[in-house]
């Protein structure tokens, strides 16, 4: 039996075991790896961090999307910065109501990996006609968008490390809070408070958000 393991602090480690390891690429972003097993089915990995499995993925991509369009139900321009593995802008697509999602993935890889090994999550988002795909870096994108072009932006992104780093400064909440109308709303994945280093992680980047937007609530 193969077992894949994170340490999540001195004290608490994560194992899942897996019969095979099925694809592994290093990208000049990051290294990839794809995994399947009985448990949890295919999973993936970014420079050793689980990003997603098919078991329990929902749970993170309904829970980024869906209480933003049960505060503003007339969402109909979405910005998806990272969320390479598709399910964010899978869950955004099951309101008829939106007329445009952008998604901004700075490795083409992750997308075009996971339409092949995660088709729960990819299949079918590029054949969407309301959606447009871009494989660009998200702080550069934001910065050239026009003033008050979306309602809503998910900041589906890795944690703030490696190429996730950039999403996680003062300069890209000040962007997004530009690029954003009156009324629009960001969801930003800034980590857990559960471990001790993560609570820290995440104390920095919603006290930067915070700074730049007058309403800010963690969940």
């Amino acid at each position: 039996m193969n077992w894949y393991t994170e340490s999540w602090s001195d004290e608490c480690k994560f194992s899942i075991a897996y019969d095979e390891k099925i694809y592994s690429e290093k990208t000049p972003f990051q290294q990839i790896d794809f995994y399947k097993g009985k448990e949890f089915g295919t999973f993936f990995t970014l420079d050793g961090l689980m990003m997603v499995n098919e078991k329990d993925e929902f749970i993170y991509h309904e829970m980024i999307v869906h209480p933003a369009f049960a505060t503003n139900p007339n969402i109909k321009r979405v910005l998806i910065i990272g969320g390479g593995d598709g399910g964010t802008a899978r869950e955004v697509l099951r309101y008829k109501s939106v007329e445009e999602v952008v998604m901004v993935e700075i490795d083409e890889r992750v997308f075009r990996l996971c339409q092949k090994y995660l088709p729960v999550t990819a299949g079918g988002i590029e054949e969407e006609p309301r959606m447009t795909l871009k494989f660009e870096d998200g702080l550069a994108y934001v910065k050239k968008a026009p003033d008050a072009s979306f309602e809503l932006i998910l900041v589906d992104s890795t944690d703030p490390i490696s190429v996730g780093e950039g999403l996680f400064t003062i300069e890209f909440y000040q962007e997004c809070y530009r690029v954003l109308r009156n009324d629009g709303i960001l969801i930003n994945q800034h980590e857990s408070p559960y471990f001790t280093e993560y609570a820290e992680n995440m104390k920095r980047a919603h006290k930067k958000i915070k700074h730049i937007f007058p309403i800010t609530h963690v969940y």
